[in-house]
Order: C-alpha cells, then structure tokens, then sequence
C-alpha cells in the first residue's frame, strides 16, 4: 500500500503540462451548476468527486494546488490495491495469488501512471468495476437485503464512471447464471435492487444526450464520421501491440495464455474464469469499433482490459500450482519455486517500468511496460507565466497562448493566469502558425513557445521582454505589441513557482472570471480558423468559444 501510495504521489505537485491534465480543475474551478458535471463526456462522476473533495479542501481553510488536484484519484488508485486482493479471494483466488494480484497493481505501469492524472476516468473505472464485481460475488456467497442494494447501487455507479465500453453488466450477468443457474440467475438480475439502479443510470445518460445535447453518448455521436469510429480499421495485432506497450512482453504474452484458459474455466461454470471473460467483452468492441490510429491515448483504454488480464494472469498461475500436485515431492518444490520466482519477478520488472518510465524518461520499457500520461516532466515554465500575469498584466489584456498537441492550451493557460485568453486546443504546429496570422493584430502579448517565435519578430510589431529561464536556458517567452509596456525581466521559474504557491493557488471554488469582449472576439476568430483548416472540427464544450465567447 504505501509502495502504491509513493508510485502516484512522489512528485504530484509539478506544474500541469498540458490542457489535459488542468482540464478537470479548470472546470471545477470556473463553473456553476451541475450541468456540465451531467454532460461530462467521461460520466459525472469523476467531475463530482473532484468538485466535492475541492469544495470540502478551501472549506477547511487549505488550498487546492497541483498535488491536491491529482489527490482524488491517486487514493483511488492505492485503494484498488487492497481491493483487488479481496476480489481475488472472491473469484476463488488463493491467498498468495491474491497477493500477488494486489502487488502487480500497486507497481503496473499504465495504473501508476493514469492515478497521477488528474483526468484519470480510467482508473475511476476499474475501481468501480472491480467494487462493483466484488459486490455481486459476495452478495452471490451469501446473499441478504442489504448486499442486493449494495451490488445494485454499485453498477449503477459503474455506468456513470467509464467512456462507452460497459463490460461490467455482461461479466456480473454471467457471474450469476453460472453461480444460480438460468432459472434462478434471470430471478435475480430482475430485482428492483438491480434493476432500479441501473436505470437511474441510465436516465441520466440518457438525459444528458437528449436533454442537454451532450455526455456519455453525445461524446460517442461526435466521433461518428470523424475516424474514430471505423469499424475495420483496427485489428487484433494492434491490441497486442498496445498490451505490449502495457505489460511488457513477458506479462502480456502470459496473460493472452491465461484468457484462452479462463475461458475454458467459465465454460465449466469456474468462476475463477471470470477475468478472462471481461477481458474478451472489453476489448472486442474496441477492436471491432474503433480506429486506434485515430485516438489520441489509444493505450489509455486498454487498462480496464489489461487489468482483467493481470488478475486472470494470477489465477493461471494458481491453476499451474494446482496441476502439480500430482508431482513428486521433490518436483513440487522445484515447480513452486519457479513459479513463485516467475510472479517476483513479473512484479520486479514492473515496478521497474513504473520507476524508470515516470522518473528517468523511459529507460526500461521495452521489457517492463511504460506510462502513459503521469510521467514526471521538466517544468514548462507556466506556473511561472501564471505568475508573472497576475502581478503584471493589467486585466484587461488580450493574451495569446501559442501551443500544438500539448503545452499551453485553453484549460492550462486558463488556469494558471485565472482569465480568459486566446487559446485552442488540440491543434497542429501548422494550424497553431494560422491562428497566430490570424489574430496576431487583435492581441496586446502572447505567451510563446520557443517554436513560434519567428512569427514575433521585430517586423510583426513585437518584442520580447520577458524570458522564463530554467538551467540558465530560456524555455517559455512573453511578446509584447510595441508601446505596450510591461515589465521586463528573466524569471527564474522555480522562484515564481514559489510565490506563485504563496499567493495565487485557489482558495474558492468557485472562481468568478471577468468576460472581456476583446478576448471573445479572438477567441471566435480561432474558432473559424479551426473551422476553415478541418471540415470535421466541431467545437468543444472546452473550446475557448464555448467559455470565453458566451453560450
């Protein structure tokens, strides 16, 4: 556990790098109302979480910083280590396989990585799931009032933690048939203490699509068209490249074995099948439906199914220890010891993928699986920008945010300045130089990557006063139109960080934000670049439009 623990909060206090990560306390902290938590594309119940655990923080007098902002769902992911254990030992698991289950989540790259993301849905929706199936199995062991209401609440809440893919209603439905028979079984999903939930749930998916025009399904209808979803385009190879990005080649390759026999446990009513089983009802609509070419963290929605293969991986090896037994004593004890050394050793390597990958950039993951998102990166210079604008830009500045796929996007900048500015998201170096010709003539200064800086030259009417210095290197800049005045200086990035903590961290929730005209109005003017350069774009509801331009 405390292993777990320092693998998702060691270094959680660094600066958000990208639109992504500051995108949930963005959110939280600007909006009022409960609409937007409704029409969450992710489900409302990640939004909910956050929104509650920061309103509970400022109550308390603290502040809510990066690491508090990562906080929610870096204790999510510890508690599926003590979870999984207590599932196993429900799916009929041995008491060192169970063990060995729960350390291979307290060091697996990929969970490590999504619990240090503050947007981490995907860790949200394996802990629900396993808590949910825990839920099912025991109240299966012994059934009472209470453990019905419990199991059915919490699928309910499963349908409001996860994207689309809702594996967990066909795993809990033949975890029943093959426990209570058909009879017996379909008696049991029909209760109002299944059913109730369930369809609470799903009103309010329903109600986000058709009565707000967005959440679960509306995120689903924008993709339709639009590359993601193109049935065909993926294939199976693409899935095991994506499980060998997660696991490694050794783990994955005996985990592929380990589906193929539990399958056969479950068709022999062997609940201890059950994992393999969620792993084929996850993944197939993925590969079925979706082109991972066309995702932006393709990896991201395999941890729901690599996860079930990891425990399904655990329970082969109890079935390897168990087909032993026949053996002589002397063998046994050999094969005990290779098999208990196999499991350390996956563990080791592991663990290694999530120390070296989060913490030296990547070097080991050929062997031991890599992070996806929650790796620790050089400061880029933001927290510092945020500073440097709220003590010295008048308010009524417009500011340009340049970035590409990642770096100073709409929500980000948002975030550390605490005002509206000119920003997209999600763009292309080719469509980040066409918004800057666009607007370059409407905007006062511009926050600037050092890629773009051609386009500030002299010549263009700008200067470049001030300079965010990491290592004595230049790193982030802020241009300037010529007789706009501002100070200028070289700021050195961990002394604005510090004062920027001592002065300018939130401490309300929710954060009234002046709307300035001016800034709207570029902000339209991005939107129509973005419009003109992809036939496809649709604004989202993150869009600087839809939040700086009025709704």
């Amino acid at each position: 556990m405390l292993l777990a623990l320092a693998l998702r909060t060691y270094g959680a206090g660094v600066p958000f790098h990208t639109g992504d990560f500051a995108c949930l306390p963005y959110k939280v902290s600007r909006w009022y109302g409960i609409t937007w938590i409704i029409t969450h594309i992710h489900g409302p119940l990640l939004p909910m979480i956050d929104l509650l655990f920061a309103k509970a923080v400022v109550a308390a007098g603290g502040v809510m910083n990066e690491a508090m902002w990562r906080l929610p769902l870096a204790l999510v992911g510890t508690a599926q280590v003590p979870l999984t254990f207590v599932l196993m030992r429900r799916l009929r698991g041995a008491i060192w396989t169970s063990l060995m289950a729960a350390a291979i989540v307290a060091v697996m790259p990929s969970l490590t990585s999504d619990a240090r993301y503050p947007y981490g849905y995907e860790v949200l929706g394996v802990f629900m799931a396993s808590l949910a199936l825990w839920a099912w199995l025991r109240d299966l062991d012994r059934s009472t009032r209470a453990s019905q209401w419990l199991a059915g609440g919490l699928l309910g809440l499963y349908l409001l933690s996860h994207l689309v893919i809702y594996a967990l209603p066909i795993v809990v439905t033949t975890a029943v048939l093959i426990s209570l028979g058909l009879r017996k079984g379909m008696r049991r999903l029909l209760t109002f203490s299944t059913l109730a939930p369930v369809l609470l749930a799903t009103s309010c998916i329903l109600f986000a699509f058709f009565g707000l025009g967005g959440g679960i399904l509306g995120r689903m209808s924008r993709h339709v068209g639009h590359g993601t979803l193109d049935a065909g385009a993926s294939t199976p190879t693409d899935l095991l490249a994506l499980w060998y990005e997660h696991m490694g080649p050794i783990w994955s390759a005996f985990c592929i074995a380990a589906v193929l026999v539990g399958l056969v446990l479950v068709g022999r009513r062997d609940r201890r099948g059950l994992p393999a089983w969620w792993v084929v009802v996850y993944v197939t609509p993925l590969v079925l439906l979706l082109d991972f070419g066309h995702i932006g963290r393709s990896s991201s929605y395999q941890i729901q199914g690599t996860y079930a293969a990891s425990l399904a991986g655990c329970l082969l090896l109890q079935v390897l220890a168990e087909s032993i037994v026949s053996l002589s004593r002397r063998a046994r004890a050999a094969a005990r010891v290779a098999l208990a050394g196999f499991g350390a050793a996956v563990v080791a390597l592991l663990l290694l993928g999530s120390v070296s990958s989060l913490f030296t950039q990547d070097r080991w993951p050929a062997w031991t699986g890599t992070v996806d998102y929650g790796r620790v990166v050089p400061d880029p210079g933001f927290k510092a920008a945020g500073w440097y604008v709220r003590e010295h830009v008048p308010e009524d500045a417009v500011i340009l945010a340049t970035h590409g796929k990642t770096g100073l996007e709409y929500p980000c900048v948002f975030y550390y300045l605490g005002r509206h500015v000119a920003a997209a998201e999600d763009t292309s170096y080719e469509k980040e130089c066409r918004i800057i010709e666009a607007v370059r003539d409407d905007i006062d200064i511009a926050l600037v990557e050092p890629r773009y800086l051609p386009h500030f030259a002299r010549e263009f009417g700008f200067s470049l006063p001030v300079r965010f210095m990491r290592d004595d290197r230049p790193v982030l800049y802020i241009a300037a139109r010529n007789g706009y005045e501002i100070a200028a200086m070289d700021v050195e990035i961990p002394l604005a960080n510090r004062l920027y903590d001592r002065d300018h961290h939130l401490s309300r929730i929710p954060t009234p934000v002046t709307r300035l005209p001016r800034t709207a109005a570029a902000n339209r003017r991005i939107l129509q670049v973005l419009a003109e350069t992809d036939e496809s774009f649709q604004p989202h509801t993150l869009t600087a439009a839809s939040t700086d331009g009025g709704q």
